[in-house]
């Protein structure tokens, strides 16, 4: 559809605008670079980087000689044990969950609450929910770019592409034992939602229901999914149904919403538990000062700027070099392939940068690791799919090659701290 190409085209343009505007602060202040602090990653532990060359070696040598489901779980299984046999107890909010009284969940959380107040209840360690969902969120990740390399040009090189990329991410690094947050509970239902997203646009239209139901669950798990929100009528614009059809599909989905909503709500207020309010205090990046303890830029610093594009450089590094040839192909090309699933990855990635610059990470990096990236999953997938699809076989290989030299070394030194 030609409005539909015209209206990609614009908002990867406004995507690469955003990027390009943070790296270019970013590179205006060197001495920032997160990179840079941590440079002693060549003192990593040797443990950790032996089963990281595992699980790259599993990437290049397992597609085409094992069944896919089999090579997803195995890589899967090789960084939960990563995950399992380290521990990296000085991120996130260690203590965090055990804060919340018995019987009590905060409305930020809701779900996280209470998956941490089962553990606590029943005596179980909290410190492997992490690697439980890390296996969760990966292994569903790798079906769902398995799905998008379908419709790739050339569906092979794409689904040799996607698990590189995925281990060449900050992803991985949210799922290491120990490391206790709330965020990291729902990165499997935020893939569950772009899977279903995307089987929609494909001319699924019950899939709008599952869309919404996984994006409430996503949203009452942690709140930061709700930056997510524009995506669900976005989807109904991008499939563009006739209008009684579009009107009928939207109500649909925010009855799927309001019906998610009640049914957690009163199942919880029946087995006893408590709502309050939530933790997020400290709220969006201030527009101008004064700034509090927790707060060090304004919003549209230069200083913010380049703090929000470390982040985006961590998150998925590749795009880096991506980008530019993507872009250009995007705009020469008469047809786009899948061009309802990327403009729909589009509006996800668009979300994901819109958090990151607005929101205030109170404990900074790394303590705020898995806020950061928790929700980085869109754009790692639209990295993904932009590289396998518009950008040649040097330009993809350089982009794994620098997407491991960029998030390994931090994620292998966080190990340290």
């Amino acid at each position: 559809m030609p409005r539909r190409v015209t209206l990609l085209r614009v908002l990867v343009a406004l995507l690469a605008a955003l990027l390009a505007l943070f790296w270019g602060a970013l590179l205006a202040s060197p001495a920032s670079l997160w990179h840079w602090e941590y440079r002693r990653w060549l003192a990593a532990p040797a443990w950790p980087l032996a089963q990281l060359a595992l699980a790259v070696a599993l990437c290049v040598a397992g597609p085409g000689r094992l069944p896919r489901a089999a090579f997803h779980a195995l890589l899967v299984a090789v960084l939960a044990w990563m995950h399992a046999t380290s521990s990296v107890v000085c991120l996130g909010d260690h203590d965090y969950w055990r804060s919340v009284g018995p019987g009590t969940l905060r409305r930020s959380e809701i779900l996280a609450n209470l998956v941490f107040a089962v553990c606590r209840g029943r005596g179980l360690d909290a410190g492997w929910v992490p690697v439980i969902s890390g296996m969760l969120s990966g292994f569903l990740l790798l079906r769902l770019a398995d799905e998008l390399a379908e419709n790739s040009p050339a569906p092979e090189d794409a689904r040799r592409l996607a698990p590189l990329l995925y281990v060449g991410s900050a992803l991985p690094g949210l799922f290491f034992r120990d490391f206790i947050e709330t965020t990291q509970v729902s990165t499997p239902l935020l893939v569950l939602f772009i899977g279903a997203g995307l089987r929609y646009v494909r001319g699924g239209a019950p899939w709008i229901v599952v869309a919404a139901t996984s994006w409430t669950l996503a949203a009452m798990t942690h709140g930061e999914n709700c930056f997510l929100a524009p995506a669900l009528p976005a989807l109904i614009a991008i499939r563009r149904p006739a209008r009684g059809v579009a009107a009928g599909e939207l109500a649909a989905a925010l009855a799927a919403v309001a019906a998610t909503y009640c049914l957690v709500i009163t199942a919880l207020s029946a087995a006893g538990f408590t709502l309050v309010p939530g933790n997020g205090i400290w709220g969006f990046v201030p527009l101008c000062g004064p700034l509090s303890r927790f707060q060090d830029y304004t919003m549209f610093s230069r200083d913010h700027a380049a703090y929000v594009g470390n982040l985006l450089l961590v998150a998925a590094p590749a795009a880096v070099l991506v980008l530019a040839p993507a872009c250009v192909r995007l705009w020469r090309a008469p047809e786009v392939p899948a061009e309802a699933e990327l403009l729909f990855l589009t509006v996800l990635s668009l979300g994901y940068v819109g958090f990151v610059f607005l929101w205030s990470f109170d404990l900074g990096f790394p303590t705020d690791y898995d806020l950061m990236f928790s929700m980085s999953v869109p754009l790692v997938l639209w990295t993904t799919k932009v590289a396998a699809d518009l950008c040649p076989r040097p330009v993809r290989l350089a982009g794994v090659a620098f997407a491991f030299l960029t998030a390994w070394p931090v994620i292998l030194l966080c190990l340290k701290c």
